[in-house]
């Protein structure tokens, strides 16, 4: 089925095709549910993110500490530092030349509360390695990670953005994540929330994230290789009124979501080779959403 879409409830779907007959779908109890994905999403991450951990030890000795406050000093950040402070980029070398590796690593672990980093609309370039930023302990809470005076760049790292556990993110706001090689944005865990952030030509996913009570609003994931949107766990709203998410012209499909009580509202689904929407899970709700133009089904 192509066309557009919306929801009036959790059991039932209203589709209208592109003649303008409105069908009706009811989701059973279950749509395949697989909630043993969200398991797997980091439990192989968990795997590697020992090995990745023993590496950056053995190989980036000279990496230090950076943030605004390091036991009272100011000190610049430089690729593969290790932010342990609330940190506003400016003229910081990290910002100033390609990484070869990672970029910034957030291992606050000391922080009263969770840390900000503020890119202040800088660049941070890669050569197809690391991760742009990757979060490792963000502080009690999580980190957030935004952009203050205008959008900030993260491009060319092997995933943009890497987040996961308690303390992990609370927030990601005013980013453009470009190019990465595999993932945009991957991240995981409870309440935090992903807002005004495009991902574009990421290798495989432009947001994968799981966890249970998060949210995703005025985003777009556009020309991806795989899924714009790959969203797993439990209770999580994609979008709300008036700041819905956009997936056009992914590999596959631009919203695959998998689990149980998300709510997805106001989304843009166009030109992904796919399927617009593909759910898989159960209690959903869908409102105000358009799929059009899309390889496969608008809704599946």
């Amino acid at each position: 089925m192509r066309g557009s879409f919306l929801g009036t409830s959790a059991k039932t779907i209203l589709m209208t095709s592109t003649s303008g007959e409105v069908l009706q779908r009811r989701s059973a109890s279950f749509l395949r549910l697989r909630l043993f994905a969200v398991q797997s999403f980091f439990s192989s991450g968990v795997v590697a993110g020992c090995v990745l951990v023993v590496v950056f030890g053995l190989a980036r000795a000279h990496a230090k500490s950076c943030g605004d406050d390091v036991k009272g000093r100011d000190v610049p950040c430089a690729c593969g530092d290790t932010v342990v402070s609330d940190v506003a980029l400016t003229n910081d070398p990290v910002a100033t030349m390609p990484c070869p590796s990672d970029g910034l690593i957030v291992r606050a672990v000391r922080a009263p509360r969770g840390v900000v980093i503020d890119l202040r609309g800088k660049t941070l370039r890669g050569k197809g390695r690391g991760t742009g930023v990757w979060i490792v302990a963000g502080g009690p809470g999580g980190a957030h990670v935004i952009s203050s005076g205008g959008p900030a760049v993260i491009e060319g790292f092997h995933d943009g953005v890497i987040a996961a556990g308690r303390d992990g993110l609370a927030q990601i706001k005013d980013l453009i994540v470009r190019d990465s090689r595999r993932d945009g944005v991957r991240v995981g865990g409870n309440e935090y929330e992903i807002e005004s952030t495009e991902v574009r030509g990421a290798g495989r996913d432009g947001f994968a994230v799981t966890g249970s009570g998060f949210q995703i609003s005025g985003t777009q994931a556009v020309d991806n290789g795989r899924f714009g949107y790959f969203v797993m766990g439990q209770h999580a709203l994609i979008g709300v009124p008036g700041a819905g998410n956009t997936a056009r012209g992914n590999g596959a499909v631009g919203f695959n979501l998998m689990g149980m009580g998300h709510e997805l509202v106001d989304c843009v689904a166009s030109a992904n080779g796919k399927n617009g929407v593909t759910l898989q899970g159960m209690d959903y709700t869908v409102t105000g959403c358009v799929a059009e133009a899309n390889g496969g089904d608008g809704i599946a």
